[in-house]
């Protein structure tokens, strides 16, 4: 068996030996507290501010469907649509009372039961949009006629484009009677798409000689049809049961999805890992150290 002695034969080496070993694992302890320390600290923060694992769940797009019960915004007013069987009524300031123009009327339902053509009567003329093309369960190209007394007036494409091919709507482009492009406009928080009303007006649309004066720009809820907490896409709910309709195509992506982010939870198994990883380290690191060397004779 090895034997720990002093090279010079002087007794006093031993104890000189055993001190430096002891003062070198009181060390390693030390080094071993510290470190676990800075590894553990990240995984208390982590429990005392997570939110329980029952907290409520944050609001996502069944909360934000167009219709009643989540309205446009124009200004200080809002303008909630409400439907009847076929017929939906936009209720507004600026129609200066009328029953008819404010009424649309849905028909022509594709083989899934959903409306593709969505007219109104204004006087003597008949406007109509109809879908033509559907692309991931949602429109992206329409044609539009009006006709006045029963003859055509115009004619024309609405295309919903995506300039940057990143999947998501940016713009709206029409040809024909009406020629021109509209891009989008959103909320601070993304719950809201409107079109600049500089191009709204570019089209023609009378945005100040109306009975009741100017109208302000008007702001469409989006929904958050993905989960990432930001509104996406517009999701119809006229009758406000609360879910949307089902015989109304709901409208593409026109917001990027959010990149992910790790929730409290999982950032509190990731401190959890780390931390074991770190103690299983250090123990290893214990059980395999053996101090200072000494001199050994057989």
């Amino acid at each position: 068996m090895a034997r720990t002695v002093d090279p010079s034969g002087d007794a006093s080496y031993t104890a000189v030996t055993v001190e430096l070993q002891s003062a070198t694992r009181r060390g390693l302890r030390v080094r071993q507290f510290l470190l676990t320390a800075v590894l553990v600290t990240p995984l208390i923060f982590a429990i005392a501010t997570a939110p329980p694992f029952s907290a409520e769940a944050r609001a996502q797009g069944a909360s934000r469907m167009f219709g009643p019960n989540f309205p446009a915004l124009a200004g200080s007013d809002t303008i909630g649509p409400t439907r009847s069987g076929n017929s939906i009524t936009i209720p507004s300031r600026w129609a200066c009372g009328s029953t008819v123009t404010n009424v649309i009327d849905l028909s022509n339902q594709d083989s899934s039961g959903r409306f593709l053509t969505a007219a109104r009567t204004n006087g003597v003329h008949r406007q109509s949009v109809t879908t033509t093309s559907i692309v991931n369960g949602s429109p992206q190209q329409f044609s539009y006629l009006e006709t006045k007394n029963g003859a055509t007036n115009g004619t024309g494409t609405i295309t919903l484009t995506d300039a940057n091919s990143d999947g998501v709507v940016d713009g709206v482009l029409f040809t024909g009677a009406v020629s021109g492009s509209l891009s989008l406009a959103f909320s601070s928080d993304h719950n809201y798409v409107s079109a600049p009303w500089a191009e709204v007006s570019a089209l023609g649309v009378d945005t100040t000689a109306t009975c009741a004066g100017a109208v302000p720009q008007i702001w469409i809820p989006l929904a958050d049809t993905n989960g990432d907490g930001v509104g996406d896409s517009i999701v119809m709910d006229l009758d406000g049961n609360g879910q949307a309709d089902p015989d109304v195509l709901p409208g593409p992506p026109v917001v990027v999805p959010a990149v992910p982010t790790m929730g409290p939870v999982a950032r509190l198994i990731l401190m959890a890992l780390i931390s074991l990883a770190g103690w299983w380290f250090l123990s290893r690191r214990r059980s395999g150290s053996s101090g200072t060397p000494a001199v050994s004779h057989p």
